[in-house]
C-alpha cells in the first residue's frame, strides 16, 4: 500500500455506529490523519410515521453510495500509474479553477500558517498559479 499512500492523500469514508445511530465522516492521510464529520448522528431505528427522517437517511446513504463510486474510480486511476511521491498530496484537493473561461492550475509550495487545526489554527498555504504569469 506504500505506493498508493505516496501517490495520494488516501481519501476515505468512515461510518460510526452507536446502536441505532449512524454518523458519516470523511478522512484523508496527509502529514497526519485528518477526519471531518460529514453528518451528525442520525437515528436509523426507524419510525414508520416520520417520512422526513426516513427520506433524510435515504438521501445521505444514496449520497454515500455515489461518493463510494467516485472513490472507486479515483483509486482505479491511482493504482494504474507508477507509484511515486506526490508532494501535492499534503495540500488541499482543489488544484484548479476556471477564471474568465480559462482553466488555471494551482501548485502548492508550503504551509504559511499551521499544519492543522490544533489550537484553533487553520492552515494557510503558499501556492503558485500556473497561468503563464507564475504568481504566488
Amino acid at each position: 500500500m506504500r505506493g498508493i499512500r505516496e501517490s495520494c492523500c488516501c481519501p476515505t469514508f468512515l461510518m460510526a455506529l452507536a446502536g441505532p445511530w449512524i454518523c458519516i465522516l470523511g478522512a484523508v492521510f496527509v502529514d497526519k490523519v485528518v477526519v471531518q464529520e460529514l453528518t451528525d448522528f442520525m437515528w436509523i431505528g426507524g419510525d414508520p410515521y416520520d417520512d422526513g427522517k426516513i427520506q433524510r437517511v435515504a438521501r445521505v446513504l444514496g449520497a454515500l453510495g455515489e461518493g463510494i463510486k467516485e472513490l472507486e474510480e479515483f483509486y482505479s486511476k491511482v493504482g494504474s500509474g507508477e507509484p511515486g511521491k506526490d508532494a501535492q498530496r499534503f495540500f488541499p484537493f482543489i488544484r484548479e479553477f476556471v477564471r474568465e473561461g480559462q482553466l488555471v492550475r494551482i501548485s502548492y509550495k508550503a504551509y504559511l500558517v499551521g499544519k492543522g487545526v490544533d489550537g484553533g489554527m487553520r492552515p494557510i498555504f503558499l501556492a503558485r498559479m500556473e497561468d503563464g504569469f507564475g504568481r504566488d
